[in-house]
């Protein structure tokens, strides 16, 4: 707007035309364009001069007071500038207003709602005391104001900031709104936005509970609970309540076959991609004949975009399922850019439920650097569902209450890992009464590679406690707690897996069952299994390179150790050493501590320094290696009775195997009395001393001496029992 001198009239005009004249102003202009500088064109062609009264009016519908101007400056081009005079304390609309205004020197704290515009920042308590604030401007009458109620932070080199800035850190879903009865997603949805908007932090909760819908969760937002505890209940049916996706794009096809191991993909086009971006790479080949739905891929990260259409990866390629482990453009290798989202994050928020819905509490697709440790009771599918991420952790969480019903559409897990996840941590969760604790699945585009489950607790499962179904290689589960399993306590159905250090006590079934096919590269070693009904350790299909050794077993219901069951064997690289098997054979006779079985044979299997103690003479027998050839069973050593045998090797190598209890006569050595002794069941043992074929007993030399004279004898017996005696000599 522009001066306009037409409603500018003089209300006073003092005698002889010497002195100060009061003028009237009526204006549409708010007083933020009236008080700037020349404003008044052309002023002295109106006979305005400098130190006149102006008297500001807003127009009819106007929404300022009014308010009195003193031209304080005239131009060279005559045109006037005038600024406020106050007598008073009342508020200022603006920082701007205020620094053209001339203050009564007894007022020392005044009242701004505004920097440029009412509400657009800098609002607030000034006083012209200086207490150090960062945030001051300077009035007309030359007083420097500082911003009052600035918050300084203790230790060296804090810097004070405004309290209400300091208040601002964190946003409560309180500032936008008092949650209601019904649905709250609003108010919730609302302050995840404006945290997203200044670029992510915390979001407090409500204390209580608040009911909701849905909640879409941004980037680098963190839900956290008020101190009194938060709860979200999800009175909704929508397919996830809580939302944290980020997406990927179209498909752009692979031109040239990438094997596993490559680190180089040629694609139709590179137009978009750029170093550190993660793509997933999959084809079309199912990951097995019962998971059609189930293709391989894996994520994957751009090194470089190379000429041409060549692209330079992070790492190896894992491979896919198909026959030579690649991805081929007869499979429709293809990949697709990924959008992640960036680190959201739940901190000690319980979700509650309904099981009779089937929404899922928690749903993370795509999703970078992402941390969730949620409380999730009483719903009716899975709680965590991790899909697509890549360096994302869920720990300290609690998973209970979770309906199993698959056929009803309720999974039931607590935590699940479905398609292509990289570098994912599953650590220090509690996870009980659902259908698996932690389980891992397809998807059309792949499955999870590189994941870590350590520190877990499950019990009380209507499944494996902690299952690997349709996944990759790199799996890490190390230091968990499964008890009371209705089905095995650990299921491995994944490639490049480490079982270590787990405690497995009063399963339903075995204590770890490798049930799938696609096995190989499997160790499962320093666990404890106690109680489990079925087998301790049983694989069902044959899994290539895998290792079994250092495990304690207690307790078992079945074998100890089953390999293979009927299918085909295929035992390259397998080592089964140094297991302790106390108890098995407990719910079954013609049980054996380990065994291997199918309908081919194999070669090249190492059975060495095991411990087998059936301890009920139910079991058959110690080791029995059945359609194996060419492999070796060393070293081991038995206790307790055997019904049938301590080792049946068939047409093995069976060496140094030893019994070393008191069930059958044994040999013992004592290096103090330099003495051999027998030791057995029996009351009178028999020391036999049997050499080999024409082979003799020798006890030392002795020179001829016709003057000796005999003095005793020893009592031996011969192989055919008749006693002789030997005669001694001085």
């Amino acid at each position: 707007m522009a001066f306009t001198p037409d409603t500018l009239s003089v209300i006073v005009q003092p005698i002889g035309g010497v002195g100060v004249r009061f003028l009237s102003y009526l204006t549409d202009d708010d007083t933020e364009t009236v008080i700037g500088s020349g404003y008044f064109a052309s002023a002295t062609k109106f006979g305005v001069r400098q130190s006149d009264l102006i008297f500001v009016t807003p127009a009819v519908g106007g929404t300022e007071e009014p308010y009195v101007l003193v031209v304080d400056s005239i131009d060279n081009d005559g045109n006037g500038t005038g600024v406020i005079n106050r007598d008073d304390a009342a508020p200022f609309p603006t920082v701007s207003v205020a620094e053209n205004t001339n203050i009564r020197p007894t007022i020392h704290a005044i009242e701004v709602y505004g920097n440029a515009t009412v509400g657009d920042g800098l609002a607030g308590i000034y006083t012209d005391t200086n207490n150090g604030a960062t945030e001051t401007f300077v009035s007309g009458d030359g007083r420097t104001w500082y911003l009052a109620g600035d918050f300084l932070q203790s230790g060296t080199g804090a810097v004070s900031r405004p309290t209400r800035y300091k208040n601002r850190d964190i946003i409560n879903v309180l500032d936008f709104g008092t949650p209601t009865g019904g649905d709250n997603s609003a108010i919730i949805n609302a302050a995840i936005d404006e945290a997203a908007a200044r670029g992510g932090g915390n979001v407090v909760l409500p204390p209580g509970t608040t009911p909701a819908t849905e909640i879409i969760l941004k980037a680098n937002v963190n839900l956290v609970p008020a101190g009194r505890g938060s709860t979200l209940q999800n009175i909704g049916s929508a397919t996830y309540f809580l939302r944290a996706e980020g997406s990927v794009g179209a498909n752009v096809s692979l031109t040239a076959n990438a094997s596993a191991g490559a680190t180089q993909i040629t694609i139709s086009s590179t137009a978009g991609i750029a170093a550190d971006d993660y793509l997933v790479l999959s084809d079309n080949y199912s990951y097995a004949a019962t998971d059609a739905t189930y293709k391989s891929g894996e994520m994957v990260q751009v090194k470089s975009v190379d000429s041409g259409t060549q692209l330079t990866l992070v790492g190896e390629l894992y491979g896919s399922n198909a026959p030579g482990n690649a991805y081929t453009t007869a499979n429709s290798a293809k990949i697709q850019r990924v959008s992640p989202i960036i680190a959201p994050k739940i901190e000690d928020v319980e979700f509650f439920g309904d099981k009779v819905q089937t929404t899922v509490a928690i749903h993370a697709m795509y999703a970078l650097r992402a941390k969730f440790s949620p409380r999730v009771r009483t719903y009716g599918n899975t709680a965590l569902l991790l899909r697509g991420c890549i360096d994302s952790e869920a720990v300290g969480g609690l998973y209970d209450d979770l309906l199993d019903d698959i056929a009803g559409g309720h999974a039931g897990y607590g935590i699940c890992a479905a398609g292509p996840n990289s570098a994912v941590r599953v650590q220090g969760n509690t996870m009980a009464r659902c259908r698996h604790g932690f389980t891992t699945i397809g998807g059309s585009t792949g499955y999870s590679h590189d994941l870590i489950v350590s520190g877990n607790q499950t019990h009380d499962t209507s499944q494996a406690g902690i299952d690997t179904h349709a996944s990759g290689d790199d799996i890490l589960i190390a230091g968990n707690k499964v008890s009371k399993s209705a089905g095995a306590g650990i299921s491995l159905r994944s490639r490049g897996t480490r079982v270590l250090g787990n405690d497995i006590s009063r399963t339903t079934i075995h204590g770890i069952l490798l049930a799938e096919d696609n096995l190989s590269d499997v160790t499962i070693a320093n666990n404890t299994i106690d109680a489990a009904d079925g087998h301790g350790i049983s694989s069902s299909p044959s899994c290539r390179n895998l290792k079994i050794r250092d495990n304690q077993l207690t307790n078992i219901g079945l074998d100890g150790i089953t390999l293979f069951g009927s299918g085909t064997i295929d035992s390259t690289g397998l080592v089964v050493r140094d297991n302790d098997i106390f108890g098995y054979g407990l719910a079954a006779s013609n049980r054996a501590g380990i065994i291997t079985t199918g309908s081919v044979g194999s070669t090249g299997a190492i059975i060495s320094g095991n411990t087998v103690a059936p301890l009920t003479g139910s079991s058959n027998y110690g080791i029995r290696t059945l359609q194996l050839t060419g492999s070796a069973v060393i070293d081991n050593k038995f206790f307790g009775t055997f019904a049938t045998s301590s080792v049946d090797a068939g047409s093995n190598v069976s060496l140094g195997n030893k019994r070393i209890d008191n069930a059958v006569p044994q040999i013992q050595l004592d290096p103090v009395a330099a003495a051999i002794r027998t030791i057995g069941p029996n009351t009178n043992e028999d020391l036999l001393i049997i050499p080999k074929g024409t082979g003799v007993v020798r006890f030392g030399t002795f020179t001829s001496n016709a003057d000796a004279a005999v003095n005793g004898y020893v009592t031996i017996k011969s192989i055919d029992g008749t006693s002789r005696k030997l005669a001694t000599i001085a």
